[in-house]
């Protein structure tokens, strides 16, 4: 079979709780151009070091609790085969981990047939001539995903490319778990790439002026913009969902995103406690985001301080609906990142008309422009003066009413940008 998309969807396979950042996108895309009858989704299987089918749309629904594999022995045969190996992986785990204990060999080998056994049914696939091979920006750490992409360019298989952000490169004082596998990852798969897709001018930016830098070849670069159209109803009122009732019915600062260094949940700690140090009220803080990368120290902080009590509240695990609630009921919403290569959380807050405040740093400047106002995100003085200056609500009104006249980018924009561009690549 030639001309076919293969579409790596491992990072939304593998995602758990809500759906957002590169996940969201892979989301999206699915749901929109999963029908196309030449594109083939995949997740990288890292114990097999191979490509394997994956039945998209129910993945993208399970994503977290499990991988929906097509099966060779076809659609008709999948729910028999499914219940004959359902127990394989539990037994065959059970006998490697008393192998290990026991030192048995045998044991050891029992447990890798039974491994062979379950993975025989999976559709492996290998891009070819003809084929392009779509990465959403894949394993950065796994030497095997990469060799695995240079192996499809070798066989004549076009290559794309999508590049979120340089995160670990620009800023690897909040990210350096993952600069080392970054580089490494860039510098062998970008002089591959036919094309790669940036999600912002300033993520192009960054990544031109690094491979020049480094003296790194790459295809094209062309940027597509993320949709931003999240179902919101304005007219809607939400029930709280799992919000619990300490949180108050209105009036106070949202922030959404994941708690880890690069969000800078640590300046809205200065901005508060220097708040309270100086006797100015500010609005309730809400923050929203479940535990990222050396998040928890932060989070003991936030939750602990007995100066803050009452004042800022740490919510994870909050449904959609709590969520809707959240941004109807907020007074204001704030977006504190050292660096975006976009900043959904942005969007998100302006699809409710809501007045956003955000750092003047890398791509955030891009999404709504003077609509919103920014602040230095190393700034505790700025910051705090940007919130104070919305407890008048004068001012409050003026910033709704420059949200409102934000305009959101459609996802069928977005998959219909994206398609374009991956079958300019495969046209030429």
């Amino acid at each position: 079979m030639t001309n076919r998309t293969i579409v790596d969807i491992t990072r939304l396979a593998t995602w758990p709780g809500r759906v957002t950042g590169i996940p969201r996108v892979i989301s999206e895309y699915i749901r929109r151009a999963g029908d196309d009858e030449n594109a083939v989704f995949v997740v990288w299987d890292h114990p097999m070091q191979r490509f394997e089918e994956v039945d998209a749309a129910r993945t993208a629904v399970l994503h977290g609790q499990g991988v929906q594999y097509i099966l060779q022995s076809g659609s008709g045969a999948r729910r028999a085969r499914a219940f004959r190996f359902a127990g394989i992986g539990r037994i065959s785990g059970f006998l490697r981990r008393r192998g290990v204990r026991t030192k048995s060999t045998q044991l050891m080998n029992r447990a890798r047939r039974l491994e062979r056994l379950r993975y025989s049914e999976r559709v492996v696939v290998e891009a070819g001539a003809g084929d392009t091979f779509v990465s959403f920006m894949g394993e950065w750490d796994d030497q095997g995903y990469i060799d695995a992409i240079l192996a499809a360019d070798a066989r004549g298989s076009a290559v794309v490319q999508v590049s979120y952000d340089l995160l670990p490169i620009v800023t690897p004082q909040v990210s350096g778990h993952s600069t080392k596998p970054m580089i490494s990852y860039l510098t062998q798969v970008l002089p591959v790439a036919d094309l790669v897709l940036a999600i912002s001018e300033h993520t192009k930016s960054d990544l031109i002026e690094w491979a020049d830098r480094m003296q790194v070849r790459h295809g094209r670069v062309e940027v597509f913009r993320l949709g931003d159209d999240f179902g919101v109803d304005r007219s809607d009122s939400p029930n709280r969902g799992n919000v619990p009732a300490r949180v108050g019915d209105g009036g106070f600062v949202l922030c959404v995103g994941t708690v880890e260094a690069r969000k800078n949940h640590t300046l809205l700690y200065f901005v508060y406690r220097l708040a309270a140090s100086r006797g100015l009220d500010l609005p309730p803080l809400v923050i929203v985001g479940r535990e990222g990368w050396r998040g928890s120290d932060i989070l003991h902080i936030l939750r602990e301080d007995p100066v803050l009590a009452g004042k800022v509240f740490v919510l994870e695990g909050t449904d959609d609906t709590g969520l809707a609630w959240l941004y109807r009921n907020c007074r204001l919403t704030i977006y504190p990142s050292i660096y975006e290569g976009w900043g959904l959380p942005i969007a998100e807050s302006l699809a409710w008309g809501k007045p956003t405040l955000a750092s003047k740093t890398s791509s955030m400047t891009e999404i709504a422009g003077d609509l919103i106002d920014y602040f230095d995100p190393f700034s505790a003085e700025e910051c705090l003066a940007a919130i104070y200056k919305l407890t008048d609500d004068a001012a409050l009104a003026e910033a709704a009413e420059r949200a409102s006249r934000y305009e959101p980018t459609l996802w069928s924009e977005t998959v219909t940008q994206l398609t374009d561009l991956i079958g300019s690549v495969r046209a030429s």
